[in-house]
C-alpha cells in the first residue's frame, strides 16, 4: 500500500492530464497505431475501382473470422454487427415458446434483456458470487426447471465464468428433464480472456463477443464476432445477417470489410493489450492492499482476470450511499468518472416493468458497493498511483 506521505506528494503534485476525465469504461479501451491505419487504407485503395463489386462475404471478414476462430481454438466464427444483434441472431435460431424459460444474471449491461423482452419466454434470474460477480452455480442449478430452454451466464469484467461445470449442468439436465438447454455465453467484455490455460470462446452453444469502441479490442466503433463448433448453427448464422440469403429470413447484421480489416491487426495485438492491463491491475492491487475499506478483485483456480474493467468493492461496513458520496468526491476533486455495474432491474425502468426486481441478494449487496476506477493498457506507472492515491484519500472523507 501507498504510504501517507507517499500519497499526499502524488496527490499536491497534481493529476496528469488535468484537464481531462479518466471513465471507469474508457471511451477507446484499446490503442492501435500504423498496422489499423494501413490496414484500413489499403482497403480503401482496393476499393476504388467500380467493377470490383462487391458480396456478402468479402476476403477481409472471412479472415477476421478464421483469424479469431483459430485465435480461440473454435471451429467456427462469425463476424456481426455487434454484440446483441449477435444474441438476437442465436436466439432466432431457438424457436423460443411462451412456456420456455431463460436464466440470466441481473448483473450486466441492459442489451441481452432488451432482447430477451421481445421474445415469448420467462426470464428467470439468478444471483451472483460476489468473488466473481459472475452467475453462482448453486444458485443456477436451484433455477433449472424442465422448462429451462437457455442459460446466458456473462463474463462480466474479463474474469471467465466457471465454463466447464455450467455446459456439465446443461448436459445433465437436458438429459434429466429431457429438454435441450443450450448456453449462450456474454463474452462482450472478454475477448482474449482465458479459462483453464484455453482461450474464452470454446464454451456452451457459443459465445457472442463485443468490438465495440470501449471494449479490449475493437473495430471502428461497433462490431461483433460469434464463436461456435456447431455447423448448423453457423450456416443458419451466415444466412441470416445477410438478409436470409435465398432461403430464409434475416436482416442486415453484416460487419464491413474496413472494420474487419482493422480487426485483423487489433487481434494481433490483443495479447498485449490485456497483458498491459494486468500489469496496471497488479499495481493497483499492491497500492491497495493494506487498505481495508476496499476489497480488491481476485483471480480464480480456472481464470486470470484481463480487467476488462477493475471491479473494486468497498467493504461491508459501507453502504450505498457511502458509496455514492465516495463517487462523487472522486469526479469532482480528482477528476475520476467511475463506472458502476448496475443490477439492471433498478436500474432500468423498461426492465423492471417487463421483468420485476427479482430478490437477488448477493446482486444487491453487490451493486451497492461496487466502483470501477479507469483501467486501460496505456495507463502508466504515475497515473496509477495518482489514481490509487486518490482512492485512499476518497475514502476516508465518506
Amino acid at each position: 500500500m501507498l504510504d501517507n506521505a507517499f500519497v499526499q506528494k502524488i496527490l499536491k503534485k497534481g493529476k496528469p492530464q488535468p484537464k481531462v476525465k479518466w471513465f471507469g469504461e474508457p471511451n477507446l479501451g484499446s490503442f492501435y497505431d500504423k498496422n489499423e491505419i494501413n490496414a484500413v487504407l489499403e482497403v480503401l485503395k482496393n476499393s476504388k475501382d467500380w467493377s470490383i463489386g462487391f458480396g456478402p462475404n468479402p476476403l477481409e471478414v472471412k479472415k477476421f473470422e478464421n483469424d479469431f476462430a483459430k485465435y480461440c481454438g473454435t471451429k467456427y466464427a462469425v463476424a456481426v454487427s455487434n454484440n446483441g444483434d449477435g444474441f438476437d441472431m442465436v436466439l432466432n435460431t431457438l424457436n423460443l415458446k411462451a412456456n420456455d424459460e431463460v436464466i440470466a444474471p441481473a448483473l450486466n449491461f441492459k442489451a441481452w434483456h432488451m432482447v430477451l423482452s421481445r421474445y415469448k419466454c420467462k426470464c428467470i434470474f439468478a444471483d451472483i458470487d460476489p468473488k466473481t460477480l459472475n452467475i453462482d452455480i448453486n444458485d443456477l442449478e436451484k433455477k433449472i426447471t424442465k422448462k429451462t430452454k437457455v442459460i446466458i451466464p456473462v463474463h462480466l469484467t474479463g474474469l471467465s465464468c466457471d465454463i466447464d461445470t455450467i455446459d456439465e449442468l446443461a448436459k445433465i439436465y437436458t438429459k434429466k428433464n429431457k429438454n435441450k438447454i443450450y448456453v449462450i455465453y456474454d463474452s462482450a467484455r472478454a475477448a482474449g480472456g482465458n479459462y483453464k490455460n484455453r482461450k474464452i470462446g470454446i464454451g456452451g452453444y457459443c459465445e457472442i463477443f463485443s468490438f465495440h469502441t470501449a471494449k479490449p479490442m475493437t473495430t471502428l466503433g461497433e462490431g461483433g464476432m460469434i464463436t461456435t463448433n456447431d455447423k448448423n448453427l453457423t450456416d443458419k448464422l451466415y444466412q441470416m445477417r445477410s438478409y436470409g440469403g435465398e432461403e430464409s429470413w434475416g436482416m442486415n447484421y453484416r460487419m464491413s470489410k474496413v472494420q474487419a480489416a482493422f480487426g485483423i491487426q487489433q487481434l494481433k495485438k490483443l495479447d498485449k493489450l490485456n497483458n498491459l492491463r494486468i500489469i496496471n491491475a497488479k499495481r493497483r492491487d499492491n497500492n491497495l492492499r493494506y487498505c481495508e475499506d476496499f476489497i480488491i478483485p481476485k483471480d480464480t483456480q480456472y481464470s486470470n482476470n484481463i480487467y476488462y474493467m477493475y471491479p473494486l468493492m468497498l467493504s461491508s461496513k459501507y453502504t450505498e450511499h457511502q458509496r455514492n458520496k465516495l463517487i462523487h468526491i472522486l469526479e469532482t476533486k480528482f477528476g475520476i468518472v467511475c463506472s458502476v455495474p448496475k443490477f439492471i432491474n433498478e436500474r432500468w425502468k423498461y426492465i423492471e416493468k417487463k421483468f420485476g426486481i427479482p430478490k437477488l441478494i448477493n446482486t444487491k449487496f453487490v451493486t451497492d458497493r461496487i466502483l470501477c476506477p479507469i483501467m486501460h493498457s496505456k495507463i502508466n506507472e504515475d497515473q496509477e498511483n495518482y489514481i490509487s492515491s486518490a482512492l485512499i484519500v476518497s475514502v476516508r472523507k465518506i
